[in-house]
């Protein structure tokens, strides 16, 4: 029912080790690591979904991205 399909767990305490089935793509601290990502967006893929989400083509926001090598996540603005 979000715009991402996810939504804060409000029900488990807090420090309490989860599951997880899905994950969001920008959560990407585990996965370039190697591993499993942690379930959680630090401030950096925070501001970085939003860059994306703003590239624009001239003054019309278009939230297009594409996949690069040699980026901090692999993807770049643009289409």
């Amino acid at each position: 029912g979000t715009e991402d399909g996810f939504a804060p767990e409000t029900t488990r305490a807090s420090g309490v080790a989860a599951t997880l089935t899905k994950y969001h793509s920008a959560d990407t601290r585990g996965a370039t690591a190697g591993t499993t990502p942690e379930g959680s967006l630090s401030v950096f893929e925070l501001t970085r979904v939003i860059e994306l989400y703003n590239a624009r083509n001239g003054t019309t926001r278009t939230g297009a991205y594409h996949a690069q090598i040699g980026t901090e996540d692999g993807f770049a603005t643009g289409p």
